[in-house]
């Protein structure tokens, strides 16, 4: 199980600011970007815009395969305006 926190844009589609959820330990990033749609299909609107945050370190959503460990934070950092 990991912690999935959701930042701007990705917690207003959501719903919700964070939640628990449970995903295979070995999985790439595009997997569990998969994943997380499953439960929230309003995020697929974002998905060519957003960077994941894996234990602090930023991971570009593809082929990357992530070994997580229980209790793990997952960021879903969508793009982020400024002026």
């Amino acid at each position: 199980q990991v912690s999935v926190l959701y930042f701007a844009r990705s917690a207003e589609l959501a719903g919700l600011r964070c939640e628990t959820l449970s995903v295979p330990q070995q999985i790439t990033s595009l997997q569990l970007w998969e994943e997380i749609v499953k439960v929230h299909p309003r995020l697929a609107v974002i998905r060519d815009q957003v960077i994941f945050a894996v234990r602090q370190e930023y991971v570009l959503l593809g082929d990357q395969l992530l070994v997580l460990q229980s209790g793990d934070e997952v960021a879903i950092i969508p793009p982020i305006s400024g002026g």
